[in-house]
């Protein structure tokens, strides 16, 4: 019988982070009235294990700016930390890691979370995947910017982490993209 965890809900300034699993976070906005106690024992505090709160304001500038850190660091199939080098959705993992949201390191698993969102809608911080000719996801590239025809991600491939405008690549353009929002919609 697989092993279960507890649903975790934490609370961080004006910040809800609800996971069901591994590979289901959800943030949302706090209420303005205080929540509604929950008996004991129904969430997991987690707060001891995520990193210090991000001023929301700038969460999604952040997330870039915490993405570009490890430009360079090798690529290396299933990798999931700066020390032994990422593969593409173990990079997009580590990342919002740090900001305390826990995805899987699964690309096909990350892009079931979140909120589909247009191609020339795209932010910073949102998530990029590519799917094969069979309609599988087999790559998630974090978007950078979004400017004029430029569309800019941070991805670990062949190379390591890297910036690219992925409208100058032929090989990209020919696969099909989805973009998904993880983050908050509202700045």
């Amino acid at each position: 019988m697989p092993k279960t965890h507890p649903p975790r809900l934490l609370i961080r300034e004006a910040w809800v982070f609800f996971c069901l699993g591994v590979s289901s976070c959800s943030l949302f906005r706090a209420a303005p009235v205080p929540p509604v106690q929950q008996p004991e024992g129904v969430f997991q505090d987690v707060s001891e294990e995520l990193p210090p709160p991000v001023a929301p304001r700038n969460l999604r500038q952040d997330v870039v700016a915490e993405a570009e850190k490890y430009l360079g660091i090798p690529y290396i199939w299933a990798g999931k930390s700066p020390q032994s080098g990422f593969d593409c959705s173990g990079f997009t993992a580590y990342v919002l890691k740090q900001f305390g949201l826990s995805l899987s390191p699964s690309a096909r698993e990350q892009a079931r979370l979140g909120q589909a969102v247009p191609l020339d809608q795209v932010r910073p911080g949102d998530f990029l995947f590519f799917r094969n000719d069979r309609g599988e996801v087999f790559h998630v590239s974090l978007i950078r910017s979004r400017t004029g025809n430029a569309l800019e991600v941070i991805h670990s491939v062949r190379g390591g982490v890297t910036k690219e405008d992925i409208r100058r690549s032929s090989w990209w353009m020919k696969h099909k993209m989805e973009a998904r929002a993880l983050l908050p919609m509202e700045d």
